[in-house]
């Protein structure tokens, strides 16, 4: 009885792992499709060429190198902003050509979906229908999806920072749940040293937010009498020192983010009203889901760690928030990260319930299943209205050199109100040609002028 009910969880095991590879066999391919929908739109094109200028384009300026990659991002420390963890790994990225790019960015979302999930459901049985809700939740909830996951310099700055976050941290995740996991050996200590050190230089609200996430679990060790190991305080010490090399960019102080205390009331406010239109929907399935998960769970079931997501990932993507009334700006994509963090939550609440809610299973599937299909379809359409009026420019650049000419007259683009369009947000052709935009497009397709028209 004992070997055919090994059979019987192994073959379940296989079946779920092969949905699991399905579900992001699938994701894969509509990222891809949206990627192939989607060309290189406002700072894309300056990142193509070494860093020399914060205007338009020198005599001098040239395609990037391989071995250029560290100068070009010390200059771009020191006039632009200390993204250099963000914008060097897209210099090297956008080496690849606009096919290696498009690909190995839909990598990186599949990768973030992984990652969600694996934060949510360490140590145990992922469900399909869990990590298929976990993309859905980021289709519906990352803030500006065009901006930030198919725009290429948006990419860079928040889904692989993202990806680098949720990596760097799943060692103190891993720990929690198995100690002997993650050995304490000097390996371990570099690599999370050195790891920390590129987690903590990625984004001004996200690097700190991180620190924060893995001092928590360092205090969650100690509260559960858990050695704490050596490479967590090497992650951490890192972690900071990468803060301090983003936060001391001389770059930084181009735009001075001085204010006074009526000031930072009113960055508040706006800052809160922007929470509030990008995370109410999602703040309201998480209280939903804890509900369901307290009401439903088996009387006397042991609420293993139960309390994790809501006392560290919930106030570490606060926090991320917290930290933009610091900042001049907080454009709605700097929500990112903090959004990420309360789509662990989410994750680890809804696993909890999928472990003993059998009956509505099919309901909830079906529910979100068809709700995703109708919104990807609608927005596709509505990204692929763009990419037409995109490659019509292109077109005309790539005939005209064809031809010998050495000026181009493009279209400019009319893109749909569509938070998945990249092309809403971002700057694309204008009309003169001494514009930077324009003049970098010129430097980036080898043209002498590119011109835009309304016609």
């Amino acid at each position: 009885m004992d070997m055919i009910k090994k059979e019987k969880i192994d073959q379940f095991c296989k079946f779920s792992s092969f949905c699991n590879l399905l579900v992001v066999c699938i994701f894969l391919g509509l990222i891809l499709a949206l990627n192939f929908h989607t060309d290189y739109t406002s700072d894309d094109f300056r990142y193509h060429f070494f860093y020399d200028t914060i205007g338009n384009p020198l005599e001098t300026t040239h395609r990037m190198k391989v071995w250029e990659v560290f100068s070009s991002m010390v200059n771009h420390w020191k006039m632009w902003n200390g993204r250099i963890v963000s914008h060097g790994v897209l210099q090297l990225v956008l080496m690849l050509g606009k096919g290696g790019f498009r690909i190995f960015n839909s990598i990186m979302f599949v990768l973030l979906g992984i990652l969600i999930c694996e934060h949510a459901a360490w140590g145990s049985r992922k469900s399909p229908l869990l990590l298929f809700s976990i993309y859905v939740g980021i289709w519906f909830f990352a803030p500006q999806f065009g901006m930030t996951i198919l725009w290429a310099s948006g990419a860079a700055n928040y889904l692989w920072n993202g990806v680098l976050i949720l990596g760097f941290t799943l060692p103190y995740r891993i720990y929690l749940s198995n100690c002997n996991k993650w050995q304490n050996n000097g390996r371990n200590i570099i690599i999370m040293g050195i790891g920390g050190v590129f987690a903590g230089c990625t984004n001004e609200n996200s690097g700190g937010a991180m620190v924060l996430l893995c001092m928590m679990y360092l205090i969650l060790y100690l509260y559960k009498k858990i050695p704490v190991p050596k490479w967590a305080w090497a992650g951490i010490a890192g972690g900071i020192m990468g803060c301090i090399l983003l936060i001391a960019a001389p770059g930084n102080y181009r735009i001075s983010s001085k204010t006074d205390f009526l000031g930072l009331l009113e960055r508040g406010k706006s800052i809160l009203l922007i929470t509030k239109k990008e995370l109410t929907l999602l703040f309201v399935i998480i209280f939903f889901l804890a509900v369901l998960v307290m009401e439903l769970k088996p009387k006397g079931k042991k609420e293993k760690e139960f309390w994790v997501p809501w006392f560290i990932y919930m106030i570490a993507g606060t926090a991320s928030i917290l930290a933009l009334t610091l900042s001049a700006m907080w454009p709605e994509r700097a929500w990112f990260i903090g959004t990420v963090f309360f789509l662990v939550t989410a994750a680890y609440l809804f696993h909890q319930l999928l472990a003993f809610l059998q009956v509505s299973r099919t309901i909830m599937a079906l529910t979100v299943v068809i709700l995703f299909v109708c919104s990807f379809l609608t927005e596709y359409q509505k990204v692929k209205e763009t990419y037409i009026q995109v490659k019509e420019g292109i077109d005309i650049i790539e005939q005209a050199l064809d031809r010998g000419e050495r000026v181009a007259v493009i279209p400019m683009v009319k893109p749909s109100d569509s938070k998945y369009d990249a092309y809403n947000g971002t700057g694309y052709v204008k009309e003169a040609a001494d514009d930077w935009l324009n003049d970098w497009m010129a430097h980036y397709y080898g043209i002498e002028r590119i011109y835009g028209t309304n016609n």
